[in-house]
């Protein structure tokens, strides 16, 4: 058993320099295209996009004592029509690979049970 009482001595990393990176010029990109999105079906739309990087620290009696750094980047966005309104959330740690044209990620289609709400 390791000195450290069992604790794992390496801790996979969920700090990405692509995210961390990420400006509000690129977040604002983002939600232009959610924006022109809305407006070529005719639709209302609210949400955020927003990213952050930050670090945790753990220490006890025993002498450990580590830091975690890590990055995020969220999107949630809802969209009304007349009749009908849908919403979808999208969570990442990092950007996907080869991104360095979009700094924000593709949000994948919503199944249409989960995307809208119809009224009668």
């Amino acid at each position: 058993m390791p000195e450290n009482g069992g604790a794992p001595t390496s801790v996979p990393s969920r700090h990405f320099p692509a995210t961390a990176a990420l400006t509000p010029q690129d977040r604002a990109r983002g939600v232009g295209a959610i924006v022109n999105i809305a407006k070529k079906h005719n639709l209302t739309t609210a949400g955020i996009y927003s990213s952050t990087e930050g670090f945790e620290g753990i220490f006890n009696s025993r002498g450990l004592s580590d830091w975690h750094t890590q990055t995020l980047a969220e999107i949630s966005i809802t969209m009304l029509g007349d009749n009908s309104s849908g919403w979808q959330k999208l969570k990442l740690a990092r950007r996907r690979p080869g991104s360095t044209q979009k700094p924000w990620p593709k949000l994948p289609p919503a199944k249409p049970q989960n995307q809208s709400t119809r009224s009668t």
